[in-house]
């Protein structure tokens, strides 16, 4: 018994189409973790990540997240999240500071183009930015 012989050989398009769908399958996302801050209280948290994602192609792709924390008799019971800011940059061009307890400052090295998403409030946290190309 030997191997069986496809009757048909692959026409060009089809062939162009596996090419391409390969390609594509082969690019992915490598995700970084920026800064991680936490205010004063303990209550809030603000954090960026980032990926770099298409292989060849590559593209940047950067977010902040706040975080509030519901404790419980001292425990972490549950955890709302939220991305208030979005940019088409590396991680390493944003930057966090907490100005008080209530207050972020998203410091982005990158032009007001660049940027995708950016709130000004979530939950009782004023969020400010400072944009710097």
């Amino acid at each position: 018994m030997g191997m069986r012989r496809l009757g048909k050989e692959l026409s060009p398009a089809t062939a162009i189409a596996f090419f391409w769908l390969s390609i594509l399958a082969s690019c992915g996302c490598d995700l970084r973790v920026g800064e991680t801050l936490t205010d004063k209280s303990g209550t809030y948290s603000a954090f960026s990540e980032g990926g770099e994602c298409g292989g060849a192609l590559g593209s940047y792709e950067s977010w902040v997240k706040a975080e509030r924390h519901y404790r419980l008799f001292g425990h972490r019971v549950w955890t709302s999240r939220e991305i208030v800011f979005d940019a088409a940059v590396d991680v390493d061009k944003v930057k966090l500071q907490w100005t008080d307890e209530r207050s972020l400052l998203v410091a982005c090295d990158c032009t007001m183009g660049e940027i995708t998403h950016n709130e000004s409030h979530w939950r009782d946290i004023n969020i400010q930015y400072k944009v710097s190309p």
